[in-house]
């Protein structure tokens, strides 16, 4: 008889819908591939078998950004932010804040429902331009959003004007570029600012260029 080796995924990632990783880039080398895997394909191997996973949506934290081996992971994040600290004149605040009681609002079918009625929404060509524009401004101030993010960055306008219940307008495709097609340029010299100046000005040019779109229709 062979022994076979498989770990507990009761309670752990491969199994969750929705998750939280904390110090997303400090895992190691087999952990990191393990994690893109998962959330490229939604699979996780254990031992010989694989496993398809029911992950939705993933939030990482990190204090830092991580080496250019790690790039592959951090582009499977459509949404960045970088926060600060807290400005001394508004310090006194952190000895009063108490961390809220949160509650869910919705519950998985609802969830479900929504990312279904979302793919439901109407992009108009002119606003695909407007993307397309996007990148290609960004690549020539040396930064190049993949091919996957420009897709996803549709899928994020969609999910917006859903939520609001409104068309996509002209403005958004600019508006939510800031936070899905930036990222980092290669030339990067600090880990806590991801060639923030690199990215702003495509960003404040599609605005105002002639591409924009014109008020296309959507659903909701």
């Amino acid at each position: 008889m062979n022994d076979k080796f498989e770990r507990s995924t009761t309670g752990y990632l491969p199994e969750a819908h929705i998750a939280f990783l904390d110090e997303t880039f400090k895992g190691s080398s087999a952990i990191l591939n393990t994690l893109l895997t998962l959330l490229n394909e939604r699979i996780f191997y254990n031992g010989t078998e694989a496993r398809k996973c029911p992950l939705l949506m993933v939030v990482g934290a990190s204090n830092e950004f991580g080496d250019d081996d790690v790039e592959a992971l951090y582009d499977r994040f459509l949404l960045r932010y970088e926060l600060e600290y807290v400005q001394d004149q508004n310090a006194v605040l952190l000895f009063r804040f108490e961390t809220p009681q949160v509650t869910a609002k919705f519950s998985l079918a609802q969830l479900q429902q929504a990312r279904s009625l979302v793919q439901q929404t109407t992009v108009s060509d002119d606003v695909l331009k407007v993307l397309v524009s996007i990148r290609t401004q960004l690549r020539l101030r040396g930064v190049f959003p993949s091919d996957r993010r420009l897709r996803q960055c549709l899928d994020l306008l969609k999910a917006k004007s859903w939520l609001d219940g409104v068309p996509i307008g002209e403005h958004q495709p600019a508006h939510t570029g800031k936070r899905s097609l930036a990222q980092k340029s290669g030339s990067r010299k600090s880990k806590r600012n991801p060639g923030r100046q690199s990215f702003a000005r495509p960003f404040e040019g599609a605005q105002n260029t002639g591409e924009r779109a014109q008020g296309p229709s959507g659903t909701t």
